[in-house]
């Protein structure tokens, strides 16, 4: 169980450093069309990170909850209903992160579109 929370920790740390990456890249739009690159690097660094914790929090509540299972009855039920939250926190942190990598996809798309943009105009 305790290995779960701290997974899960990781998770909500990882979605953290994604949100924070991609709120410089996106909160910045004097930002330098040289400097994008860099960001844009920085939030898929985040991503991955996020997407990694993610599944390792995945597996780990699966084999914690199949391991849960075997318990005796009185035993199992508290186990379950914990890692059964934990598992909805991870699910909620899972949704956050697909709708921020839908929004990283989105910025890069309206990036792309303005930096031909600027060059288009020198």
């Amino acid at each position: 169980m305790a290995q779960a929370t701290e997974q899960l920790q990781r998770v909500e740390d990882a979605l953290q450093g994604f949100a924070t990456a991609q709120g410089a890249l996106v909160g910045d739009e004097d930002l330098p069309v040289e400097n994008v690159e860099q960001a844009m690097a920085e939030c898929e660094t985040a991503l991955q990170s996020a997407q990694k914790a993610a599944s390792s929090g995945r597996m780990l509540l699966s084999k914690a909850m199949a391991e849960a299972r075997r318990l005796s009855g009185e035993h199992a039920a508290p186990c379950l209903n914990d890692l059964g939250a934990l598992q909805d926190q991870l699910d909620a942190s899972t949704t956050d992160l697909k709708q921020g990598e839908l929004r990283m996809t989105e910025d890069r798309k309206s990036t792309r579109l303005n930096s031909s943009h600027q060059y288009d105009l020198v």
